[in-house]
């Protein structure tokens, strides 16, 4: 089982935002189990699950990259939002 914070969540369901529907499930899927190989992720790990979730869907279904594909991470509050381009 997998614990997200409220940021994590935030960022993951915005980068969803820009996979097609039919594609989300998949998308979600390849993040967990990126994340499952670890026993536990940081903000890092799961950019880089999305990151690398974007990607193959990218190469596997033929989906266009775009540069509206970010991850943010405000867990801190006063600190700047983290971009992670996916």
């Amino acid at each position: 089982m997998l614990a997200f914070t409220n940021s994590q969540l935030r960022a993951i369901w915005t980068a969803a935002d820009h996979v097609p529907v039919e594609k989300r499930g998949v998308f979600l899927e390849r993040i967990v189990a990126r994340l499952q190989l670890q026993r536990g992720f940081t903000d890092a790990d799961l950019a880089e699950a999305a990151r690398s979730a974007l990607t193959g869907l990218i190469a596997t279904c033929g989906l266009r990259r775009s540069n509206q594909a970010l991850v943010y991470f405000e867990d801190e509050p006063g600190r700047p939002a983290r971009r992670i381009a996916a």
